[in-house]
């Protein structure tokens, strides 16, 4: 998967519904493709509303975090050290973590994130 459909996965995991708006622009480099997020909820930049190509789950460290927080509310215990991330899924009957280590502590983070939207997703 490429980081951009990442981000999407992730995303959608806190909420954020697809909305096609615009036709595709090159200029700026939108896809025309925007989330959308649920009545009273925000994207860490405080709108409502983002394009696709412009999601920064993957280098922005208060995105990761509004994420971290919103997966900590569910419930799930995170641990971020280094360049090492962990998500610990132990509402199962067995022990399962989540866990990614990167080059610095954005990308392990990024790939957790992700990893766990696809845990969530499959669970479902």
């Amino acid at each position: 998967m490429t980081t951009q459909e990442k981000n999407i996965e992730i995303a959608k995991m806190l909420g954020a519904v697809r909305e096609e708006w615009y036709p595709s622009n090159k200029d700026t480099g939108s896809t025309g493709i925007y989330f959308a997020m649920p009545q009273k909820q925000y994207f860490p930049n405080g709108e409502r509303y983002c394009g696709d190509t412009f999601l920064k789950f993957d280098t922005d460290a208060n995105w990761q975090f509004e994420a971290i927080d919103w997966v900590e509310k569910q419930g799930y215990p995170v641990t971020v050290c280094q360049e090492y991330c962990q998500i610990d899924t132990n509402f199962q009957p067995y022990n399962e973590i989540i866990g990614y280590e990167g080059k610095n502590k954005k990308e392990a983070i990024f790939e957790a994130l992700f990893q766990f939207s696809q845990y969530l997703k499959q669970k479902k």
